[in-house]
């Protein structure tokens, strides 16, 4: 019998996983799989540093973003 390893998500990656389930263009089918795959994870918790440093990154790649549309027109 196959089994599987076991994978470990950090919070940060199941969030990001789930945000993208809601942002693409079939939500609806793809987060019950997103939730699925998540559930047979092993999600760890982030310390308070950790997920205070990756807001600051995800803030300012998301004004990036922001900053090169502006600029294209």
């Amino acid at each position: 019998m196959l089994t599987l390893p076991e994978v470990i998500l950090p919070l940060v990656v199941a969030g990001e996983l789930l945000f993208g389930a809601e942002n693409s263009s079939r939500p609806l089918q793809n987060l019950p799989r997103y939730l699925e795959f998540i559930s047979t994870c092993t999600v760890v918790p982030l310390g308070r540093e950790t997920t205070s440093i990756y807001a600051r990154t995800r803030l300012i790649s998301c004004l990036a973003v922001i900053s090169s549309k502006v600029m294209r027109g």
